[in-house]
């Protein structure tokens, strides 16, 4: 019986050592910096690791819960802001960022990177929470695989959270994007000193390719917080810049979306912010909203062109190489929140005429597809305006799937 006591205690004993030494393990360093440029003051994140998927306020709000949905499939898009390293956020200006994610081939994200967090954000912004989180690697690279083509603006986020001002050995990196060179040498550091945000901004065109945005170091890692994508303005361009392309009788526009070939085998083109001498949208702040589950029955034919739409109180497409003579023009439209008579009243105008006014597309029934006709005259050198004027509704915005032009 003592033998049988002494050796279950000796087993104790064994057990709660093994225990004491694994409780005092040090799992992993405290994230600081070692001397070798890993920005500091933060937690870093292993690249295979996510970061939260996570509504992160930066104004009160008790109107707005966010909840992450991922993606069906890859929607098109104009208009896009990421927030590096972060999950999503809305900024003092009502702007929906999204939360950061490794690149997955049809929709976007960051190749292999590192992520570090912060508990105060960056200066001289106007977005500081935007710095609370940020990726380096050498080189960093983000892909985006479904921006719409047209030209753009695109504006970087970064700081330098790691190097004091005048620090020999502070970060330079140079920034490509589709592999040109848009800026050389960036060193953040002597831009602004220490976490003070730089913000520079590219105006770029998109093809059909996708579009990639490298930052190379020449010395230690590059380093971003936020990556914000919008269609360029008539500022932003300079007036230099013109499109020429081939003049024609015929345009068929996908709205808000890429090109699409339709069951007869004809194309539908991108959609794309105007260029002078070109065609495109030139409205500000439009939109496009992705409904891929519109219940259509058989009868509908090519549902495609439906299922994306561009939104927005005043949308005007201008078309510049038409071919002088009489056109007819057809509109696709359908409305997916039409649920009550007058939500949703708009107003259709060519070159500044109505041509059809006070729509509501509720009279023929929600995401029912709906096709309004109507034709217009092109004059030698003369442009084409189309213009959706969104009545003073409870939606506000006019839309449009698809635009369809014919020689008469």
């Amino acid at each position: 019986m003592k033998k049988k006591i002494y050796y279950f205690t000796a087993i104790l004993l064994i057990l709660l050592m093994v225990g004491a030494a694994f409780t005092g393990c040090k799992l992993r360093d405290d994230g600081k910096s070692g001397g070798d440029g890993i920005p500091s003051g933060g937690d870093e994140t292993p690249d295979d690791s996510e970061p939260k998927k996570e509504y992160k306020p930066l104004i009160p709000t008790d109107d707005y819960d966010y909840e992450y949905v991922p993606p069906s499939g890859p929607v098109p898009m104009d208009t896009f802001r990421l927030n590096c390293g972060g999950g999503a956020l809305r900024d003092l200006n009502g702007n929906e960022w999204e939360g950061d994610y490794t690149y997955d081939p049809g929709y976007y994200g960051r190749k292999v990177a590192n992520v570090a967090t912060y508990a105060v954000g960056g200066t001289n912004t106007e977005i500081p929470d935007l710095y609370k989180s940020i990726v380096y690697a050498n080189p960093l690279e983000y892909i985006f695989d479904n921006i719409i083509p047209g030209i753009y603006k695109i504006k970087l986020y970064t700081a330098e959270t790691h190097y004091p001002d005048g620090d020999a050995n502070a970060r330079t990196f140079s920034v490509f994007i589709n592999g040109v060179l848009y800026e050389a040498d960036i060193c953040p550091s002597k831009i602004g000193g220490l976490r003070a945000a730089y913000e520079p901004e590219y105006v770029v065109e998109i093809g059909d390719e996708p579009l990639i945005i490298t930052l190379r170091a020449s010395v230690d890692f590059s380093l971003l917080a936020g990556i914000e994508i919008t269609p360029a303005t008539a500022e932003d361009l300079s007036p230099e810049i013109v499109l020429e392309i081939d003049p024609t009788d015929t345009l068929r526009i996908n709205c808000g979306s890429n090109n699409y070939t339709d069951s007869s085998g004809i194309l539908w083109e991108s959609d794309r912010v105007y260029i002078k001498g070109s065609w495109g949208f030139s409205s500000d702040g439009t939109g496009i909203a992705p409904f891929t589950e519109i219940p259509f029955d058989g009868a509908v034919i090519d549902p495609q062109l439906y299922q994306l739409l561009r939104y927005a109180p005043d949308i005007t497409y201008i078309i510049d190489h038409l071919i002088p003579g009489d056109y007819t023009v057809n509109f696709y439209l359908s409305d997916p929140h039409a649920t009550s008579k007058g939500r949703r009243i708009f107003d259709i105008l060519i070159n500044g005429t109505v041509v059809a006014d006070s729509i509501d597309l509720f009279d023929v029934g929600q995401s029912v597809p709906h096709i309004i006709t109507s034709e217009f005259s092109v004059a030698e050198g003369r442009q084409t305006k189309i213009s959706f004027i969104g009545h003073n509704s409870p939606d506000g915005n006019a839309l449009i799937n698809a635009i369809e032009i014919l020689p008469k």
